[in-house]
């Protein structure tokens, strides 16, 4: 089924809010609700550094494994 999150969509818009000086508190994301599906990004601004910002969220492991290269 597909992915109810868009991690790099909500990376890009943090760090654009951010840049702006529109992330001035901690959000939650949520996706995936029309499909019945209930993802969650939390976006935390770092307040030691006005550059950083803190991107994460719930995962499920579906595959584990190694490549040789």
């Amino acid at each position: 089924s597909e992915d109810p999150i868009t991690g790099s969509l909500n990376a890009a818009l943090a760090v654009w809010l951010n840049s702006e000086g529109r992330l001035d508190n901690d959000l939650l994301i949520a996706q995936g609700t029309k499909i019945n599906r209930h993802g969650r990004v939390f976006i935390k601004p770092d307040r030691s550094s006005a550059d950083i910002v803190r991107i994460g969220g719930h995962t499920h492991l579906l595959v584990e494994g190694t490549i040789s290269l």
